[in-house]
C-alpha cells in the first residue's frame, strides 16, 4: 500500500503549485457567482457534439451560435438536446460573420473539415474570441504560425485539441 508523502520545505515549485491551488479554492460551489461563458460552435458532425454535449452538462457554458451546413444535423442537434432559439441560433457557413460580429461570444470552437480550420481560427481571434480549435490548426506549416502570430497579436487563448 503506497503512503501519500507531502513535499519537503526545500521544494520550490510544490510550494508555489501549493500557494496557487489554495489562492483558487472557492467557498460554496464551483461556479457560483460567476458569470455564464458563451460560445459558438463551427461544426456538429462526431466531433463537434462530443463538445456540444459537454457544455450542455456544463452549468456556466452557454451555447448561443451553432454553425452547421447539414440541416439533418441541425435538427438532430436541435431535437436532442433541445436547444431552440432565441436561446442558441442555428446559422449556415454563409452566416458566420454573425458570430464573429456579436460580442456576446466570448469562445469558438472549430470542429469543422481541416480545410477551414485556419479561416476560422483567425477570423475568430481578430474580434477577439477565445478559440478552442481541433487539430490541426492549419493545413501546413506557415499557416499554424499565422494563427499562433494571431493569438499573440490579438492576446486571445488559442487552443489545440489532441483527441
Amino acid at each position: 500500500m503506497g503512503t501519500c508523502v507531502e513535499a519537503s520545505y526545500g521544494d520550490h515549485h510544490y510550494l508555489k503549485y501549493k500557494a496557487e491551488m489554495e489562492g483558487m479554492q472557492t467557498k460554496g460551489h464551483v461556479g457560483d457567482n460567476l458569470p455564464a461563458v458563451t460560445f459558438a460552435i463551427f461544426g456538429l458532425g462526431r466531433i463537434g457534439t462530443i463538445h456540444l454535449d459537454n457544455l450542455c452538462r456544463n452549468p456556466r457554458a452557454r451555447i448561443i451560435f451553432c454553425v452547421e451546413e447539414s440541416d439533418e444535423r441541425i435538427n438532430y442537434v436541435r431535437t436532442k438536446w433541445k436547444l431552440m432559439e432565441p436561446e442558441t441560433t442555428f446559422l449556415k457557413p454563409s452566416e458566420q460573420e454573425k458570430v464573429f460580429d456579436d460580442e456576446r461570444v466570448d469562445a469558438v470552437l472549430v470542429c469543422t473539415p481541416t480545410f477551414t480550420h485556419e479561416e476560422i481560427v483567425l477570423k475568430s481571434l481578430r474580434k477577439g474570441k477565445a478559440v478552442f480549435c481541433e487539430k490541426p490548426l492549419a493545413l501546413d506549416d506557415e499557416g499554424i504560425e499565422r494563427c499562433l502570430n494571431a493569438a499573440k497579436k490579438y492576446n486571445r487563448p488559442l487552443l489545440c485539441a489532441f483527441n
